[in-house]
């Protein structure tokens, strides 16, 4: 109900709790392609998905993962953004609140570097949050 009244073009959760036995229209959204998602193998709880409104051209970027998170990358063109950006990129990270933060940060900044290099992205801003931390780490 809230994507519905929001309008929204990208709804990005974690901690989906999702299985690989749940078939992707069961928790489909009217109005959005089925979702990318990865899901969490062998324990309960964690999992990461990304919703994408029809009409949009996106890419799913399934070769970033780690083994040790739960992620989704998905980059997204519309001709509605304004001039100065011809995509955006959204990454939906789940890790576990008991997680080593440091190696996470190092692995997700690895993950950007990978982006670029695949993307041909010049300059990546990933925004990391752990618990009620920020941080900002430009590649």
């Amino acid at each position: 109900m809230v994507v519905k009244v929001n309008s929204v073009d990208a709804v990005c959760v974690s901690e989906t709790w999702l299985k690989e036995h749940i078939s992707s229209d069961c928790v489909a959204i009217p109005g959005y392609q089925l979702p990318f998602r990865n899901d969490r193998a062998g324990r309960r709880s964690g999992g990461a998905c990304c919703y994408i409104r029809e009409g949009l051209s996106c890419e799913h970027w399934g070769t970033l993962k780690s083994p040790s998170l739960e992620t989704v990358w998905v980059t997204v063109r519309s001709s509605c953004m304004p001039r100065s950006f011809s995509h955006m990129t959204f990454g939906v990270i789940y890790h576990d609140m008991h997680a080593n933060y440091e190696g996470h940060k190092e692995m997700l900044e690895h993950c950007a570097g990978d982006f670029m290099a695949e993307s041909g992205a010049h300059q990546t801003d990933l925004l990391i949050c752990s618990q009620t931390r920020w941080t900002m780490a430009t590649t």
